[in-house]
């Protein structure tokens, strides 16, 4: 019985302990983005974007080369399939880092959290558009109550221009058609 407790214990203390890594690390990285564009003088937003997701492609290549990385659906990933369904999703999510790293030289921290608030609105827009599903009442009460106080809670350098508001569009566009596409 002690033991089970203990383990439950531990499980729910790894579980916090990986979220509050997690809400550590995002807030740090979109700070220390905005200080490399700006204060360090490297205005490449799509570059930086994609060090992260090539570093992580090329850990995943060496460590199935070592056998360290089992494909479980190796054999149903060919071309076709990958071409269809994975090309598309990482195009967005690359879009996605590009996008939302440009916004950090056109507008500030707070402007930025403030648009990027409504991302659940308009992933909801767009899961109707492309899969014609509707939300319920409840859950669009939800969304915009969700949106409304994470946009409330955004404070600080409110920097904005036509340029980092298309940004934001696109950052909120394509990372809602990556999430209906991955749905």
């Amino acid at each position: 019985m002690k033991s089970s407790v203990m383990d439950r214990a531990c499980e729910v203390g790894y579980v916090v302990g990986v979220c509050s890594l997690f809400m550590a690390v995002g807030p740090g990285l979109m700070v220390l983005n905005k200080d490399i564009m700006e204060k360090v003088g490297f205005p490449y937003p799509f570059l930086i974007s994609s060090m992260g997701l090539v570093f992580s492609a090329f850990v995943a290549h060496i460590m199935k080369a070592l056998g360290m990385l089992k494909l479980q659906y190796e054999s149903t990933v060919d071309f076709k399939f990958w071409t269809q369904k994975c090309l598309p999703v990482g195009v967005c999510h690359a879009a996605t880092l590009a996008f939302g790293n440009a916004q950090y030289l056109y507008s500030g921290i707070a402007v930025i959290q403030f648009l990027k608030s409504f991302t659940p609105i308009v992933t909801a827009v767009v899961t109707y558009v492309i899969m014609s599903r509707k939300e319920t009442f409840s859950s669009s009460a939800a969304l915009v109550v969700l949106c409304v106080g994470t946009s409330m809670a955004a404070s600080g350098d409110s920097t904005i221009t036509i340029v980092g508001i298309a940004l934001a569009i696109g950052s909120s566009l394509t990372e809602a058609t990556r999430l209906v596409m991955t749905d």
